[in-house]
């Protein structure tokens, strides 16, 4: 027989049996060849058991943090650059009113009031952002009223040399009429 090993520790075996009375007690039972062979399918098994596991962990760890990010109660977003949204997450419907696919693709501008747009797209244009530097800004919901959001934000550095912008987008208690007046 043959060990099947997962993380250096023995599971199980593969074992290659006659039926009784046919291989005599002295007799080699397997070629070179064929003991190579049955190592062979030992290390196989071995290796897509462990590959097996590893990909539930992956996908059990995903599916936790996809959980976290989609019944948190603040927008967890990411965009490029230049404000296309490549995710926001489910809250937006219940804080903004929009659902978060239609937004996949679009730009952040879309839904950002107008004063706050070149405030937005200077920050975006700059490399230097703090880890979680924190800013406000207004958002238009679905039936055109305003609401005020902090945002907190960091780069994420892609694989490609794509920086994307990624964090969480609070909102804020009303502002007083007399704040409004200043911006």
């Amino acid at each position: 027989h043959q060990n099947i090993k997962v993380n250096n520790k023995v599971i199980g075996y593969v074992e290659v049996s006659y039926p009784e009375g046919q291989v005599g007690e002295t007799a080699q039972i397997f070629l070179p060849e064929e003991a190579n062979l049955l190592f062979s399918i030992a290390v196989k098994i071995g290796s897509f058991i462990e590959r097996s596991e590893k990909e539930t962990e992956i996908y059990l760890n995903e599916e936790k943090y996809r959980t976290l990010v989609e019944t948190i109660s603040e927008i967890i977003y990411e965009f490029t650059s230049e404000g296309i949204i490549n995710y926001i997450s489910p809250a937006v419907e219940r804080i903004l009113g929009y659902k978060a696919e239609d937004l996949i693709g679009k730009s952040v501008f879309e839904i950002l009031y107008a004063e706050d747009c070149p405030i937005l797209a200077e920050r975006l244009a700059s490399l230097d952002i703090k880890p979680a530097s924190l800013h406000e800004y207004r958002f238009l919901t679905k039936n055109g009223e305003i609401c005020w959001m902090s945002k907190s934000t960091v780069n994420i550095n892609k694989q490609d040399q794509q920086i994307t912008r990624a964090g969480i987008l609070r909102v804020k208690k009303k502002k007083k009429k007399s704040e409004e007046a200043l911006l």
